[in-house]
């Protein structure tokens, strides 16, 4: 929970391994309902025991991280999309 206060993680979850993907990257969240995309920064990725893959994002212009699983971003890699 210290890293959240400090600010150096979105979230904690025990006994998490981190995900080999590249942190930071550009990346899309999808809404499942609307299927708006939103930009942002991924900050922060962790498989959990029971296998879920969670991923914290930053939006851009937005504040605080959003949290969500990893089958809900559009990862667009390290280098600044155009128009973003």
């Amino acid at each position: 929970m210290e890293d959240v206060a400090s600010g150096s993680a979105a979230f904690v979850l025990n006994g998490s391994t981190a995900m080999n993907i590249d942190i930071p990257q550009y990346a899309y969240h999808i809404d499942a309902k609307t299927g708006e995309q939103s930009p942002g920064v991924i900050i922060q990725a962790e498989r959990t025991t029971d296998g879920k893959e969670l991923v914290a994002m930053q939006p851009i212009g937005k504040a605080g991280p959003l949290v969500a699983l990893l089958g809900e971003y559009k990862l667009l890699g390290k280098s600044r999309p155009n128009g973003e």
